[in-house]
């Protein structure tokens, strides 16, 4: 649908989902009806056994409740469901920053990024225009 910087907008089965890719790895948040976000994150061409993950924005804004999806594809997947309100602070984060770090066992990435007060902006207005769901 569009991009800004390094953030990708993307929609399926009207919902957007703001997505991160670089390298190895990839970071996706897609707000869903009843108001709580899904976030993924995929370390493509690694096959890591171990469930812990965290990922911290640059203004200090962490998650850390991500469930370990296992393998997929030869590589490794994590999921979480956040709240209404953790997904309206992650998506503030996601505007107040300017890199985003992932670390697990054994490894680490880290993205740099600009215009995500812009990208956050845009994916609020597109989902407000499309009548689709949005942290509030």
């Amino acid at each position: 649908m569009g991009q800004t910087g390094k953030w990708q907008m993307l929609e399926l089965d009207h919902t957007l989902t703001a997505l991160l890719a670089e390298n190895d790895v990839m970071l996706s948040a897609s707000p869903r009806r009843g108001g709580d976000v899904f976030l993924m994150f995929v370390l493509k061409n690694h096959e890591i056994h171990q469930p812990e993950l965290e990922v911290r924005f640059s203004n200090g804004y962490e998650v850390k409740g991500f469930h370990y999806t296992g393998i997929i594809n030869r590589g490794t997947q994590w999921g979480c469901y956040v709240s209404e309100a953790e997904g309206h602070a992650l998506f503030d984060a996601l505007a107040g920053s300017t890199s985003v770090s992932m670390s697990w066992a054994g490894g680490a990435a880290h993205i740099d990024f600009d215009h995500g007060d812009e990208f956050v902006r845009t994916l609020a207005e597109t989902a407000w225009r499309g009548n689709m769901p949005f942290p509030k």
